[in-house]
């Protein structure tokens, strides 16, 4: 077995893709139940890397430790992370009266209401219904984010052309290669030979706007190195 440590960094680069009223995140917090790997990309018999049954909200913007635990080596091409549906973000600009500098934000990502309102746990196969009943809903469920070599979307919902216009969704796995439907993208296989530490980088620059009157987070461009 290796030891495999687990980071979070966040990328900061321009993307000609992203729409001129979108502005950046100064903080994004998301609470991480656990992690596992799955050398498989329909993300089957998935090995967990770490679990915190009580959860620990870390800040992406801060690059914290995603999770560290003992991996057999080998190739592996879907990550799985288990998080609370409620995600926290504050703008490092405004975007309207309602989208200001410096306040945070509660967005549920998981409402009973959404056209994609599922999610499934990979252990047992049983699946999880969204009970959200507004984005300010701060009672989150505990989803599994699927991102997987079988998934094309990378996650940049608004302006990546592999997802634009449909309903992504992401608390899923993939159920064929280049599934836009289901899962976020992982750039590049985990590749694991020793005792190694890897970076999953969320991009959340031009990510958040003014949607219907809400701050809205439009979503986050994923990859690992």
């Amino acid at each position: 077995m290796k030891n495999l440590i687990l980071a979070i960094i966040v990328g900061h680069f321009f993307s000609s893709l992203a729409f001129a009223v979108s502005v950046n995140s100064s903080s994004t917090k998301l609470t991480i139940y656990g992690v596992w790997l799955s050398t498989s990309a329909d993300c089957t018999s998935p090995v967990q890397v770490s679990s915190d049954a009580n959860g620990t909200e870390v800040d992406i913007n801060q690059s914290p430790v995603l999770g560290t635990g003992a991996v057999a080596a080998g190739t592996y091409k879907c990550l799985i992370i288990k998080i609370n549906a409620v995600i926290k973000f504050t703008p490092a600009t405004s975007d309207g009266a309602n989208c200001t500098s410096g306040h945070e934000y509660t967005f549920n990502t998981c409402l009973a209401s959404n056209s994609v309102n599922t999610s499934k746990n990979p252990i047992t196969g049983a699946i999880i219904n969204c009970t959200g009943t507004s984005v300010s809903d701060t009672t989150g469920d505990e989803l599994f984010l699927y991102v997987s070599r079988n998934s094309a979307c990378s996650g940049t919902l608004s302006s990546d052309s592999a997802c634009t216009g449909i309903f992504t969704n992401a608390w899923v796995p993939p159920t064929s290669a280049a599934d836009v439907n289901h899962g976020f993208k992982l750039s590049s296989d985990i590749t694991i030979s020793g005792n190694t530490s890897g970076s999953f980088v969320f991009n959340t620059d031009s990510q958040i706007d003014t949607n219907a009157g809400a701050c809205d987070l439009e979503g986050f461009d994923l990859s690992y190195k």
